[in-house]
């Protein structure tokens, strides 16, 4: 039996006056306070292709990041979205499966970012949104349509992709250092020239998407955009 006496709470540590328990129980209190102080758990959405992951304390102003899962200042950009005080919803797409490189392009992706900005603003207090790298091709358009009045933006590089890539072809230059895999901006450019585009991926990004978004600069959305928008580059 278990009985639970004064029980007291402060911010970080939860305080128990227990008696007349037995050890068994007691494992079980204790993982079950340390789990309520957690501060990061993975959130379940109507969109299975999508891992949703919280970090910090819901009850705070909300930020949906949309991550380049080939960014290796996630963690960081994340840790620092933190301390300035917001909740963060670290969301990655899926791209594994076949079906999802086939169909992925920058609308689609736009539906689906609508969708789960919907479905989190339910529970969560959204004042922001983010993306990084290759990412915010796709998250701009749609980000703009949306109440949320503050947007982050963690780029690679200024303008559209193929001003990028054919910048990289003049100083004989790696175009994403950023990513594990080298891709030559020749064999890139050419790669995207063609049409339909081809199957297969571009790092974590299906060749269909990048393709989709690769002579656009996200900035031209903007416009005569009255919100805070502020651009990061990285890299």
């Amino acid at each position: 039996m278990l009985r639970l006496l004064n029980i007291k709470y402060c911010n970080t540590v939860t305080y128990v006056k227990i008696s007349v328990v037995n050890r068994i129980s007691y494992f079980l209190v204790f993982s079950l306070l340390v789990s309520s102080c957690s501060t990061q758990q993975t959130i379940v959405t109507n969109l299975p292709n999508y891992n949703v992951e919280q970090q910090g304390r819901a009850q705070r102003p909300t930020v949906l990041l949309f991550e380049d899962p080939g960014c290796g200042l996630n963690d960081s950009i994340s840790k620092y979205l933190n301390k300035a005080g917001y909740n963060v919803l670290r969301i990655t797409k899926q791209t594994e499966s076949l079906q999802v490189q086939n169909s992925d392009h920058k609308e689609r992706r736009g539906y689906e970012g609508v969708e789960l900005y919907n479905e989190l603003a339910k529970k969560y207090n959204i004042k922001a949104l983010a993306s990084t790298g290759l990412e915010i091709h796709g998250s701009i358009p749609w980000f703009v349509n949306t109440p949320v009045q503050t947007l982050f933006f963690y780029n690679y590089y200024p303008g559209s992709l193929q001003d990028h890539i054919l910048s990289s072809m003049g100083k004989n230059a790696d175009v994403f250092p950023v990513y594990m895999e080298e891709y030559p901006a020749v064999e890139l450019f050419e790669l995207l020239s063609k049409y339909p585009p081809p199957s297969g991926k571009i790092s974590s990004y299906p060749i269909r998407y990048v393709h989709s978004v690769w002579q656009e600069d996200p900035k031209s959305y903007l416009g005569m955009n009255e919100r805070e928008v502020r651009f990061f580059r990285i890299y």
